[in-house]
Parts: structure tokens; C-alpha cells; sequence
């Protein structure tokens, strides 16, 4: 069964928030790797590999859903179920490298 596609803008202000939330999260695995090499930590270079890695996998499901959009496809609801598993464990592993720093 085939949805009918939106014809508003709602589509495509869903890609570009997933750009911008992808690009804010290299910025800051970009600012935590700076810091690594500041204090010389090989805790925040893992974070900020960590980070990146996350960033990178935002990357491609914005690039995903912006080439669905620009396609005769209809968009996807959600991104693929690998890369929402890999950001929520990115995410986790960062909040328990924080926790150990404390």
C-alpha cells in the first residue's frame, strides 16, 4: 500500500534537521578531539572518535533522506533501524565515558 506523498515543506525541513543535527555533532566530536589533544587523554580521543562516528552516521541518513526526496520515491518515515541503533549506542557509550570521568 502506498502512502500519499506531502506536498508541504514538513519533508524537507525534516532533512535539513537531521543535516544541522548531524553537522553540530561533528562540530563537538571536532571541539572534544581538540580537547584530547590538549590534555593528551586517550579517554576524550575515544569520545571524540566516538562522537564523529555517530556524526558520520547522521551524515547518511540525511544524505538518504534528501535523496528520496529529491527522487519520485516517497520519503521514509525513519531512518534504517542500523543507523537509529548505532547513534543510541554512540549516545550511550559517550554518557558512560562520562559518568567514568567524573
Amino acid at each position: 500500500m502506498r502512502l500519499p506523498s506531502d506536498p508541504g515543506l514538513q519533508p524537507e525541513r525534516t532533512a535539513l534537521a537531521w543535516r544541522r543535527t548531524a553537522l553540530a555533532l561533528s562540530a563537538n566530536g571536532l571541539l572534544v578531539g581538540r580537547s584530547a589533544l590538549v590534555e593528551s587523554s586517550v579517554w576524550l580521543g575515544a569520545i571524540a572518535v566516538i562522537v564523529l562516528l555517530g556524526s558520520a552516521g547522521l551524515l547518511v541518513v540525511a544524505w538518504d533522506r534528501r535523496r528520496s526526496l529529491l527522487g519520485a520515491e516517497i520519503p521514509q518515515a525513519a531512518p534504517h533501524a542500523a543507523v537509529v541503533a548505532a547513534v543510541v549506542a554512540a549516545a550511550f557509550l559517550i554518557s558512560v565515558a562520562a559518568l567514568l570521568m567524573l
